[in-house]
């Protein structure tokens, strides 16, 4: 909301960006995409504004070392430690293996919200076909369908926009890829595939999170 409320992006919209995301992390440690989805956002809709790039990354990367610095000298906590989840117990290349599933699942708990748990306990062992390959060529399939649809947004000119273009007899060679009479249109799906992507990520357990 702080980024889109105007066109304009000020140092203390940054700063206060950085505030409210470090906030999100200290209360839970997913928060961290929040840190990946602002600079996303600022690159595809900002990207000449270097100056706010920059700001939001220096700001960013000292509000994320100092936490790592507290995370990992003070917090090397008692829920790691235990192991008390079943994923937690398994080494890197078992986690590996569930990564297919857990993507698997939580596509499906998005489009289908049923039997929603707090926590989950299974763990894959082996790659065989119906937990491993097949949740594989489902997760490519979504990936590919995705970078489709990304394609096909930026290329496309919807009828308004056309009309638009004719009316005040603008030259379509002169709108680069990706850009309409409307702005930067082309961009939105880029960036929710990325927010949902990136929000995915911690959550694949390559470093158990608490």
């Amino acid at each position: 909301y702080l980024f889109v409320r105007g066109n304009d992006i000020s140092p203390v919209i940054v700063i206060g960006a950085i505030i409210l995301s470090t906030m999100a992390l200290l209360m839970k440690e997913t928060g961290i995409v929040f840190f990946a989805l602002i600079f996303c956002y600022l690159f595809l809709f900002h990207r000449k504004n270097t100056s706010t790039i920059q700001l939001y990354g220096a700001f960013a990367i000292i509000a994320l070392f100092t936490y790592g610095m507290a995370r990992f000298s003070s917090g090397n906590n008692y829920v790691q430690g235990q192991g008390l989840f079943p994923i937690m117990r398994v080494p890197p290349h078992i986690r590996l293996i569930n990564i297919p599933m857990i993507i698997v699942y939580y596509i499906g708990t998005f489009l289908f919200p049923f039997n929603l748990g707090i926590a989950q306990h299974w763990v894959i062992q082996t790659m065989d076909f119906w937990h491993f390959w097949v949740p594989l060529c489902i997760d490519m399939g979504f990936v590919l369908l995705g970078i489709y649809m990304a394609w096909r947004l930026r290329s496309c000119v919807t009828p308004a926009e056309a009309g638009v273009q004719s009316n005040y007899r603008l030259d379509s060679r002169l709108l680069t890829r990706g850009q309409s009479p409307f702005g930067r249109r082309g961009n939105d799906f880029p960036f929710f595939l990325l927010w949902f992507l990136i929000g995915l990520l911690p959550h694949l357990q390559l470093i158990p999170l608490n």
